[in-house]
C-alpha cells in the first residue's frame, strides 16, 4: 500500500505542478496585458494634461493677440487722427508764413527813399526779411512730428500683418 500511495502522491504531485506551470503560463498573458492596459491608460493621462496646457496656451495667446490688435487698431486711428491735424497745422502755417516770406516791400517810395533811408539809426545793420528761421523751424518741426507719424503707422502696419501670420 505504501508503494501505491507514494506512487499516487507522485502523480499527484507531478499534475498539480503540471496545472500550476499551465496555470501560470495561462495567466501570463493576462498580467502583461494587465500591465500595458496600466501604461496606456497613464500615457492617455499624461497626453490628456499636455492637451489641456496646450488648450489653456492657446487661449491665453488668443487673448494677448485680440488685446494687441485692439491696440494696434488705436495706435493706427490715432496716428491717422494726429496726422491729418499736423497736416492741417503745416497748411496753416505755411499760408500764414508763406505770406511774409513772399512779401517783398518796395524798393522805394514816391521820393525815392528805401525803408532803410527813412529808419533810425540802430546797432542793427542789414535787410530785415521777418522770422524766417522760425518759420523754417516750426516747419521743420511739424515736417519732423508728420514723418513721426508715418513711421508709426508703417511700422504698426508691418507688426499687425507679422502677428496675424504668426497665428495661422
Amino acid at each position: 500500500m505504501k508503494y501505491f500511495c507514494d506512487k499516487e502522491m507522485a502523480k499527484a504531485l507531478s499534475n498539480h505542478d503540471g496545472e500550476k506551470l499551465q496555470m501560470e503560463e495561462s495567466g501570463a498573458p493576462f498580467a502583461k496585458k494587465t500591465a500595458e492596459k496600466k501604461k496606456l491608460i497613464k500615457e492617455v493621462v499624461e497626453i490628456s494634461e499636455e492637451i489641456a496646457e496646450l488648450a489653456k496656451a492657446l487661449n491665453e495667446a488668443t487673448e494677448l493677440r485680440s488685446e494687441e490688435k485692439k491696440d494696434n487698431a488705436q495706435t493706427l486711428e490715432e496716428t491717422k487722427v494726429g496726422k491729418e491735424a499736423v497736416e492741417q497745422a503745416m497748411n496753416v502755417v505755411t499760408a500764414f508764413y508763406g505770406e511774409f516770406l513772399q512779401y517783398k516791400p518796395p524798393k522805394s517810395d514816391r521820393e525815392g527813399l528805401t525803408v532803410e533811408d527813412r529808419a533810425p539809426e540802430t546797432s542793427f545793420s542789414g535787410e530785415y526779411k521777418g522770422k524766417q528761421d522760425a518759420s523754417k523751424g516750426i516747419i521743420g518741426l511739424l515736417e519732423i512730428i508728420l514723418s513721426d507719424f508715418e513711421r508709426t503707422t508703417e511700422k504698426v502696419g508691418e507688426e499687425e500683418k507679422i502677428s496675424r501670420r504668426k497665428i495661422r
